[in-house]
């Protein structure tokens, strides 16, 4: 049943997959020399650029209490807020012509150049699509 499943997801995100790149084929069939730099109004779908970003740093870790991170109304002001940690060593890498899978394969090889033994404790954000999971 398990498998069944995911055989189901797993064909529904190639569906997806292939929708997009249909419609894109299409826009790029529809709009071939016009509007190379930019779109006109209303003629955005399937045109739409979005960058995919990756950013490797290195941060001392900052203890902090909850009232440090979560802002109350009753806050009293008797304690200080303790800052919370600070970025070290920022690199930063974004595209909109490479896709995802490019440029996150980027970034790991950027981390693993930085910490080739897995000494420090790496910690990945992404903001839920699936195929950025998927990379």
């Amino acid at each position: 049943m398990a498998s069944l499943l995911e055989e189901l997801i797993r064909r529904q995100a190639e569906s997806r997959q292939r929708i997009e790149e249909l419609g894109e084929q299409l826009a790029d069939a529809r709009h071939r020399g016009r509007f190379r730099t930019r779109l006109a109004s209303g003629k955005k779908p399937y045109r739409k650029r979005m960058a995919t970003l990756a950013v490797v740093y290195d941060a001392v870790p900052a203890p902090r209490r909850p009232h440090d991170v979560v802002s109350l109304s009753e806050r009293s002001g008797d304690r200080s807020l303790r800052n919370g940690p600070a970025a070290i060593d920022k690199w930063i890498y974004g595209s909109v012509i490479d896709s995802a899978e490019q440029v996150i394969a980027v970034m790991f090889d950027q981390a693993e150049a930085r910490d080739s033994v897995h000494a420090r404790t790496r910690i990945v954000l992404a903001d839920g699509d699936h195929h950025q999971i998927q990379c």
